[in-house]
């Protein structure tokens, strides 16, 4: 396995990229119910992916920690 903590900045790059498809459909998106439910649509696709690699625990645990880190920056702004 990698060492994720020497490859933050590799990481984000990576994660940008991945995400360059789906920022793109948002900004497309101009129904404010399409876009809930492509949300919606990405939490259930993003669980099954966790859960897959993870199992449950883990699944949960990882998305619960992300919940946290929205949370925290949402708080910060």
């Amino acid at each position: 396995m990698e060492d994720f903590e020497n490859n933050k900045e590799y990481l984000v790059k990576r994660r940008e990229e991945l995400m360059r498809p789906i920022l793109m459909q948002i900004m497309f998106t101009d129904d404010k119910n399409d876009v809930l439910l492509l949300a919606a649509a990405m939490i259930e696709r993003g669980y099954s992916i966790l859960k897959e690699q993870y199992n449950r625990d883990g699944a949960v645990r990882l998305v619960q920690t992300l919940i946290d880190i929205v949370d925290e920056k949402w708080l910060l702004s």
